[in-house]
């Protein structure tokens, strides 16, 4: 599955910023966060272009991502409150929802959905700093905003 992620990082001009980026990209490919990645026109997705972060293109995409992994936190944890209003500790440590109806699966999905939640890489993050790190909360986004001639690079990466 490809997706658009962003990163957030320095840079003078537009390609000190993808150089950088390439950095922390490269980090999300070897730790196996992602499989692939690639930027640009190399992308089959129509990517936007990179942005300054302080101009509306950037505050847009960093907006947008930023949501993206709200939006994905929210859902994930909608799924994990109705699991546990509905199934047992045990049903949901034995992945089984005995008689109990579960069309969402929410039972049998309840430990991947932990999992999800509380990742800090990966397809439920779409915004991250130049060290490769998820932008989780608006105080991780409020510190990376801080940064001097920030940059927001979109970046089409495989899962």
């Amino acid at each position: 599955m490809h997706t658009m992620i962003t990163i957030l990082v320095p840079g003078e001009d537009g390609y000190e910023a993808v150089s950088c980026a390439r950095g922390a990209l490269d980090q999300l490919v070897e730790t196996n966060t992602f499989d692939c990645y690639k930027l640009g026109q190399d992308s089959a997705m129509d990517l936007p272009e990179p942005a300054k972060a302080d101009t509306t293109e950037g505050k847009d995409l960093i907006r947008q991502a930023f949501n993206d992994t709200r939006d994905e936190f929210v859902e994930n944890i909608m799924a994990i409150r109705s699991a546990l209003d509905k199934f047992t500790t045990d049903e949901l440590f034995e992945a089984k929802p005995g008689n109990k109806d579960d069309p969402s699966n929410n039972c049998r999905m309840f430990r991947f959905l932990c999992h999800q939640l509380g990742m800090n890489r990966g397809s439920g993050v779409s915004l991250y700093d130049e060290d490769a790190c998820g932008i989780l909360t608006t105080e991780d986004l409020d510190t990376a905003l801080k940064q001097e001639n920030l940059w927001v690079v979109p970046a089409d990466v495989h899962c």
